[in-house]
């Protein structure tokens, strides 16, 4: 069972869970030295005679880091030293691994990591149409574009959450379209970026930080992300925008279900049942569903896109759908047209304009909490 203690009050001295080591404990600390660091230090102790089994002190006046242990007798053991990992004002991980014999310790900063698309061959002159950089201290993924040796203004919004985790694999994908670059993170989409510099006239690829790249790959594609996210017929509590495909295509009487509840000022939201979970090139939509709350109208708008959106079949805001209400919608196939229930209530019946046989996604995105996303 993992233990957590959030933000604890320095000095700090606390029982380990289970009141004591053994092989196999695994201790992190993640922390941060400030600005005028000189010392800090962790010791585990025996909680009778409080001896000091395992001391650790890192030395910013010397440099170094101290390991030792202090024995029954009062007495220091002989010091082990090493140059100090660490540096003031940066995070980092410190884990402290218990064997049988001995303690490993091991450091992770959480610097950042840049990739970049640089105009000329020589990253630190030239300009740089696009550059991705994360921010494992605040959560944040970043993109700037550098002209004439001046940065621009940061982007970093985005509905998805921070896709990195410390020590975990990763595929970044950088889709170049027309107007924009399409980043997808392990086949999610995670941002778009529009160009400020011709795409044209970046020619030179890099990558700095704290981070191991075990492939690069340049090919042509026309879809975006060309690595799909892996099939999925029931998915809990899926950050949006969510695109998933449904695991085969949607056979006369099967059905979606979307659980969730409608976020209290909404100004829209829409389910898409369609015909690949890409977000680029847009896929056709076989059916649209599309509840509108702004301005002060409540009305859905159903439709099809197929290269252009079709007409708008319009019915008003149910009482299920209002705002804050929670919801179970569920879009059933019928031979000629799909069925809307909300709460097991029939709203609305819309008549195929594609074969419907095509749909094999599912795509939400907008102003709701997704609970669940059934596909029976």
């Amino acid at each position: 069972m993992n233990t957590i203690i959030n933000n604890p009050i320095i000095p700090s001295v606390m029982s380990l869970p289970g009141g004591r080591l053994q092989p196999g404990t695994v201790i992190v600390i993640h922390g941060q030295p400030t600005y005028n660091s000189n010392r800090f230090g962790i010791n585990l102790l025996h909680q009778g005679n409080m001896q000091c089994i395992f001391h650790f002190d890192a030395r910013f006046d010397q440099g170094q880091t101290v390991r030792n242990t202090n024995f029954p007798s009062s007495s220091w053991g002989h010091e082990e030293r090493s140059p100090l990992p660490f540096a003031k004002n940066r995070h980092f991980f410190m884990e402290i691994r218990c064997l049988p014999d001995r303690f490993l310790v091991g450091f992770l900063y959480l610097i950042t990591f840049c990739v970049s698309l640089v105009c000329g061959p020589q990253p630190e002159l030239g300009d740089i149409a696009f550059q991705l950089t994360s921010h494992f201290d605040t959560n944040w993924v970043i993109r700037n574009t550098k002209i004439n040796k001046e940065w621009g203004v940061e982007e970093g919004t985005t509905t998805r959450k921070f896709p990195f985790k410390c020590l975990q694999r990763f595929i970044i994908e950088i889709f170049i379209s027309p107007s924009s670059y399409l980043i997808a993170i392990d086949g999610n989409h995670h941002c778009e970026y529009n160009h400020r510099v011709s795409y044209s006239e970046a020619n030179t690829l890099q990558i700095t930080g704290d981070v191991q790249v075990s492939m690069i790959e340049f090919k042509s594609a026309n879809t975006f992300p060309t690595f799909p996210s892996s099939n999925r017929l029931n998915v809990a509590y899926p950050p949006l925008p969510f695109a998933s495909l449904i695991n085969g295509p949607l056979s006369v009487g099967n059905e979606i279900q979307v659980h969730g509840q409608v976020k209290p000022h909404p100004n829209r939201f829409h389910v898409n049942l369609q015909q690949g979970c890409q977000s680029y090139p847009s896929p056709t939509i076989a059916f649209h569903f599309n509840p509108r709350y702004e301005g002060g109208q409540r009305t859905i708008v159903m439709n099809s896109f197929m290269g252009s959106w079709g007409t708008e079949q319009r019915l008003a805001v149910g009482r299920n759908l209002l705002p804050g209400n929670s919801f179970v919608l569920v879009i059933r196939r019928q031979p000629s047209y799909f069925e809307v229930l909300v709460n097991g209530s029939l709203i609305a019946k819309y008549n195929h304009r594609t074969a419907a046989d095509i749909v094999d996604s599912v795509a939400i995105d907008g102003d709701v909490i997704i609970n669940k996303v059934v596909a029976i």
